[in-house]
């Protein structure tokens, strides 16, 4: 009998230990995301079921899917990987041409000569569907890993409520872990608790030498498809942020890359995207040029996501919407019901606000009488979803340390 237990306890202990985490990474393979999708791919806890390629993101398709198949070949991998449709109805706001053709081509020594193996004929949007579903069947909901705009998973929700299968659908996803939004500052409420504000929101639309805008509250990964993202948002669907506040906290300098390629040795796939992260560099004048506006974005969402150490600072439940309205609220900050309290001001100060077109907006204080309520104001649903809005950057690296 004692036999039978000890074996009956092993099994359990070998189980839980090897079981992995299933995921769907969905990508516009931007450079960061070359050492994002690295690290799923060599990640052991991690079970990779598909690539999908945003088209409508950083690169054009089909460069994106296959820049995906090189790297997933060079570490002798065979992802299926799936397309996504380019959106050009709202082509005002897409990434910079200039960026695009860069990130597509991805001009790093040795890299155009590999072979990539040939892409799933099925479209991204019915590949997360059927995964989900799949996922659904056996109760091991999938995780979804989306680090580009949320077109796809907005053709996702829309195939699904199309031919009757939503309910499955979302049975079948666990969270989708969302890289990027922008939070204003962490203020401290009557109770002596942290709580996210509007106050001091820094987007990252502003790229030097290729998009100038006044609008400094919205970040590329939203504001690229806004439509798409606010219909993920009221989905239903379990979201996680992963703030650009945190992954800004990863910044590329030249020590962080000489630390990388320490530990890439002869990691050939990591070279390779760390060499794109060096050409990007040079692309735009050099680190004097690029200091201080170069962060490893999609790469920390991604590994903050996987690793709760390397989360600092996290909020759960945040009530919030997000303007995709396609033009600029403008709201005076003395409305006729306003008192002077800090507690209820700091979402209006003494000034007229813009809400600009892209920006997350944080719902109100718990203090706050509702007609007060940002959200209401903007006649905005509201949508409670959890943000990641720090991280240690020490232990982020660590991570890369650790990949074999």
């Amino acid at each position: 009998m004692k036999g039978k237990w000890y074996f009956l306890i092993l099994f359990w202990f070998c189980t839980t230990c090897f079981s992995k985490t299933p995921i769907i990474v969905d990508t516009d393979m931007g450079f960061d995301d070359w050492v994002a999708l690295l690290y799923v791919l060599k990640n052991e806890k991690l079970d990779v079921k598909a690539i999908t390629i945003d088209c409508s993101g950083l690169t054009y398709c089909p460069q994106g899917g296959i820049n995906a198949a090189k790297l997933a070949s060079l570490v002798n991998q065979k992802i299926p990987i799936y397309l996504g449709r380019e959106d050009k109805t709202n082509a005002r706001y897409a990434f910079p041409a200039q960026l695009r053709e860069f990130s597509s081509k991805m001009s790093v020594p040795g890299f155009q000569s590999l072979k990539a193996y040939p892409f799933e004929t099925k479209s991204a949007a019915k590949a997360i569907v059927d995964l989900a579903q799949d996922a659904a069947l056996i109760n091991k909901p999938i995780t979804i890993m989306s680090i580009g705009t949320a077109i796809n998973l907005a053709d996702s929700i829309s195939y699904a409520k199309k031919h009757h299968q939503f309910d499955s659908f979302k049975q079948g996803i666990q969270r989708v872990y969302k890289a990027g939004g922008a939070f204003g500052e962490t203020i401290i409420d009557k109770d002596n608790h942290q709580q996210l504000s509007n106050f001091n929101i820094q987007g990252n639309l502003i790229i030097p030498g290729f998009f100038a805008t006044n609008n400094t509250m919205a970040e590329w990964n939203i504001y690229a498809a806004v439509g798409a993202m606010q219909d993920v948002l009221q989905s239903g669907l379990a979201i996680t942020w992963v703030s650009i506040n945190a992954s800004d906290m990863a910044r590329i300098t030249p020590q962080g890359l000489d630390f990388l390629e320490a530990y890439a040795k002869k990691d050939v796939a990591l070279l390779f995207s760390l060499n794109a992260a060096k050409y990007l560099v040079s692309y735009q004048g050099g680190w004097d040029k690029i200091a201080h506006n170069f962060d490893f974005w999609d790469t920390a969402a991604t590994v903050a996501a996987f690793n709760p150490d390397v989360v600092s600072e996290s909020y759960h439940d945040v009530a919030l919407c997000l303007n995709d309205q396609g033009f600029e609220y403008q709201i005076p900050a003395k409305l006729p019901s306003l008192t002077a309290s800090n507690r209820v001001d700091y979402h209006f100060f003494p000034m007229v606000h813009q809400y600009y077109y892209g920006a997350l907006l944080i719902n109100e204080s718990p203090e706050s009488p509702k007609s007060l309520s940002i959200c209401n104001l903007l006649n905005k649903n509201v949508v409670k979803t959890d943000v990641i809005k720090g991280i240690d950057v020490a232990r982020f690296y660590q991570h890369f340390a650790q990949m074999d």
